[in-house]
């Protein structure tokens, strides 16, 4: 089975290239001469900031779809415990009856039998 990357992974990964990207960046461009890299290095954080702000938002989507995920299955959990309560009560009721039918038939027949002897 093949694993997906979840909303949170995603933003999570992107953080973390973010945050490599500038490490990078910054010890490149301190290296190098105030020139064209400088301008370059101005574009690269515009561009590093825009792709941290579109991780936030993923990564802030993925935490709001969790929260409403884990309100599911807690409803699901509550429907499971009464759906299994509901079955333990109809099994013991279909258990009595038919523990009280076998009872009348079994006295029936007793019954029968006795005035058999008899006559």
């Amino acid at each position: 089975m093949v694993h997906q990357s979840t909303l949170a992974e995603v933003g999570q990964q992107w953080i973390i290239h973010l945050a490599e990207f500038m490490v990078s960046s910054f010890s490149s461009s301190s290296s190098s001469s105030c020139s064209s890299s400088s301008f370059e290095s101005g574009e690269d954080i515009q561009k590093l900031i825009h792709e941290r702000r579109e991780a936030r938002s993923l990564y802030s989507e993925a935490t709001l779809e969790v929260g409403r995920l884990e309100q599911c299955l807690d409803a699901v959990k509550i429907a499971l415990s009464a759906s299994e309560e509901e079955t333990n009560v109809a099994q013991m009721r279909d258990d009595e009856a038919h523990a009280r039918a076998a009872g009348k038939i079994s006295l029936k027949s007793l019954c029968f039998y006795i005035l058999d002897f008899i006559r």
